[in-house]
């Protein structure tokens, strides 16, 4: 009877399998107000139907809520310093959340060893909401009897303007592809063929709205207070949420129907080379539920990619490639076509690179790259109303380095660093101009983070980090400065399934700005942070 049980479990081990992940985070931030809460599962099945045919089964639902923060404003070029922790606007009518649910379904069937066929269906549903009451620019000149504050003068560089508004968006999504993989040859040449084609479905319903805030003399509310540079935190429970003139509120549909075919063909033991084309018949329909307006556009994209790899040792390969890509008219959420952008040429990606990989040991190894792209016909979100205009075209080269790997038993590391030149190449306005550099990109980049494990049982390990000066917009008026930021971790293995890890960022308490969103909304980093985390493999 045993015997029995055992063997039967055994086959069902064989025919069937399945897998379930799941994520819980609740935590604070050193931004005061700010909190995260998010959670989900992943649980999967797996099917073998015969030998040769494969069916998986998937179900994720993930729901993610935060505070919206958008950092600090800036005053003369440069971000404000104020307390790291300081709160620009209001944190409890910031919220934003997002929820998913997506199914997928994925069929292999494996007709011989060199051939078979994959199927991946996936249908998801996306609701999104993100409300924002943040900072504008700091007052340039003296400013009397400003909304929001007691009536008076504020002298030049003491006050800062506070918005808000919100949007919904409903997304749902359908994606059907199918790739027929095959290996054969043709006389001494070897071939790995990609055969595919897709087709994607995608509905999108979109509302926008301000925030009005009311004064003694509006009680209707005006889309613009202000808030002292001591005191930016403010508490206006009486908002209210309304479309303004502008807001945008929107149906959408983008429907693309695909073919591919890639063929990587081994012309000898020194010699690869890939050639590949995507085909895409791409149709976007917006119908602004604001005035009725329907715009369509439709475009037939092209999109090829080649590489050359060159293998003069066997441990060595030297690399080139260009790829072409498009992003249709509409942005990258697909439903911001207007009057304004429906009969321009969707924007167009061009990327060419050279590179250089290098095992030096079997468990270390260089690589290196220089790379140049290009996008032309941009489109952005300038003033953040939702609405796309053309910014011209835009270049961005530069070289990679890295090095990963064990340098001896004890002693691993992972480094790289990254030379980047982004610019626009047009005149867009007269602030944004020819030569101007892309926002939130540093020139030089680097990092460095190395392991020591001194016995099986402890290790430690230091990291640096390097970015350059970067600036906040496209018209490079605000930058925020280039820093250095150390970080540690030390790990101690409990058993061989468990084991703690100590983080800690920023151990010297650098003080420093992650990113910008505009010129008015720059975030800065962390103060020193230490996490404690309890790692188990089951």
């Amino acid at each position: 009877m045993c015997v029995a049980r055992s063997t039967s479990a055994r086959r069902w081990a064989r025919r069937y399998g399945g897998s379930a992940t799941g994520v819980y985070q609740d935590s604070n931030s050193y931004r005061d107000g700010v909190d995260f809460n998010r959670w989900g599962f992943n649980p999967t099945a797996t099917f073998r139907l015969g030998a040769d045919t494969t069916v998986t089964l998937g179900y994720e639902h993930f729901k993610d809520e935060r505070v919206a923060d958008r950092g600090v404003s800036t005053y003369q070029g440069r971000p404000l310093r104020t307390p790291r922790g300081q709160f620009f606007g209001d944190p409890d009518q910031s919220p934003t959340w997002t929820d998913t649910d997506a199914a997928t379904l994925f069929v292999e069937h494996k007709f011989s060893d060199t051939v078979s066929i994959r199927n991946r269906t996936r249908y998801a549903d996306y609701d999104k909401f993100y409300q924002n009451v943040f900072p504008g620019a700091v007052n340039t000149a003296a400013m009397t009897n400003p909304a929001g504050l007691p009536r008076g003068t504020y002298a030049a560089g003491t006050i800062v303007a506070i918005q808000g508004y919100n949007n919904f968006t409903n997304r749902k999504n359908f994606i059907n592809q199918t790739d027929l993989n095959a290996q054969f040859s043709t006389g001494a040449i070897e071939h790995t063929l990609l055969i595919g084609g897709e087709y994607g479905h995608q509905k999108t319903e979109n509302l926008r709205e301000e925030g009005f805030f009311p004064t003694p003399t509006n009680a209707s509310g005006v889309t613009t207070i202000y808030a002292t540079l001591l005191n930016p935190t403010i508490s206006r429970s009486e908002i209210r949420w309304a479309q303004g003139p502008s807001s945008p509120q929107n149906r959408g549909t983008a429907e693309v129907v695909a073919g591919y075919v890639q063929d990587q063909i081994a012309l000898s033991a020194m010699f690869d080379v890939i050639v590949g084309m995507r085909y895409e018949h791409f149709t976007t329909k917006v119908t602004n539920l604001r005035n009725g307006q329907d715009f369509k556009v439709t475009d037939d994209l092209w999109s090829p990619r080649a590489g050359l790899i060159f293998k003069p040792i066997e441990n060595a390969s030297i690399y080139a490639s260009y790829s072409r890509t498009y992003l249709p008219r509409g942005g990258d959420q697909l439903t911001g076509l207007s009057a304004s952008n429906e009969n321009l040429a969707p924007e167009k990606y061009q990327n060419y690179e050279i590179g250089v990989k290098w095992d030096v040991l079997p468990g270390f190894n260089l690589s290196g790259a220089v790379f140049q792209l290009d996008r032309t016909n941009v489109l952005a979100d300038v003033d953040g109303d939702g609405i796309q205009e053309p910014v011209g075209r835009q270049r961005t080269k530069g070289v990679e380095l890295a090095a990963a790997g064990n340098i001896t038993k004890h002693l691993g590391m992972v480094g790289a660093y990254t030379y980047s030149d982004g610019t626009f190449l047009d005149d867009v306005s007269g602030t944004v101009r020819a030569g101007n550099i892309l926002p939130n990109m540093p020139r030089h980049s680097a990092s460095l983070w190395t392991r020591f494990d001194p016995v099986e049982q402890f290790g430690a390990a230091l990291g640096v980090i390097y970015q350059g000066k970067r600036y906040a917009s496209t018209d490079n008026l605000v930058s925020m400065p280039g820093y250095t930021r150390v970080d540690a971790a030390l790990y101690y293995n409990l058993t061989e399934t468990m084991g703690l890890q100590l983080n800690v960022e920023n151990l010297f308490n650098k003080r420093y700005y992650l990113y910008a969103h505009s010129n008015t909304n720059v975030t800065p980093g962390s103060q020193t942070a230490f996490k404690v985390g309890l790692n188990a493999r089951f």
